[in-house]
């Protein structure tokens, strides 16, 4: 059987009284079998020793210099203080190369210029989309003012199929013409209440059978710079 033994301080001169509680119910106390020094409310615990879960009401005042590594995955979707028509994300999608075709236009025979995808970071964000799209005509039959083509810019929200939100006739050459010039595209997006993938695609078609329209390319047949840039703003 052990023993329990009491050891007196050979310098101290105060009295330390081991007070029972009030109760009327007996106690039994189990002592580690191990060394170590009773701790009282002022003592402090390493944090090695701390283990489980602590509760959602013991955490309060928790400041950013005791957040490290990586945080899990979070929904923007609760937080507050976002300042309204911040730019909050940009997506940009470059062509450098050039696209031609000789179509007519029709749904089925619009060809994707550009096509970028923004997934935004909280609900109610709105999404501005520009872009430039350097491009050549000439009119080599003999039609006054053709090879004008049209330009849509298509939405896709996740998966569901991709419908028109923009487009207009962008004008071609006159007879015997040839043009170089930039399109612009300009779109302002309703509030996105759902935090998902957004696809934007810009897309064309020759407005008369025959002609012939090329995107990225300049008079003198050199290659030209096309952008398309997505920009989420808060709502």
């Amino acid at each position: 059987m052990s023993d329990i033994k009491i050891q007196p301080s050979a310098t101290g001169s105060g009295t330390v009284t081991i007070t029972a509680p009030t109760t009327n119910t007996a106690r039994v106390i189990t002592l580690p079998d191990s060394a170590g020094t009773l701790l009282d409310e002022n003592s402090s615990v390493p944090a090695a020793n701390l283990t489980g879960t602590v509760v959602d009401a013991r955490i309060s005042a928790l400041t950013a210099s005791k957040l490290t590594g990586d945080l899990p995955a979070i929904s923007g979707a609760s937080l507050t203080g976002i300042v309204t028509g911040k730019v909050l994300q940009v997506v940009s999608v470059d062509m450098t190369s050039s696209i031609a075709f000789t179509v007519a236009g029709d749904s089925a025979t619009f060809v994707t210029i550009l096509s970028g995808s923004i997934t935004p970071n909280f609900t109610n964000s709105k999404f501005i989309i520009n872009a430039v799209l350097p491009n050549y005509s000439n009119d080599s039959g003999g039609n006054a003012w053709s090879n004008s083509v049209y330009i849509r810019l298509y939405e896709q929200e996740g998966s569901s199929t991709a419908t028109v939100v923009a487009g207009y006739e962008h004008q071609g050459t006159s007879t015997n013409e040839g043009r170089s010039q930039v399109a612009p595209v300009l779109y302002s997006s309703g509030a996105k209440s759902t935090i998902q993938s957004y696809t934007y695609s810009i897309r064309s078609a020759a407005t008369t059978t025959g002609d012939t329209h090329t995107f990225g390319r300049t008079a003198g047949g050199y290659a030209a710079f096309s952008r398309m840039t997505i920009m989420e703003i808060a709502g």
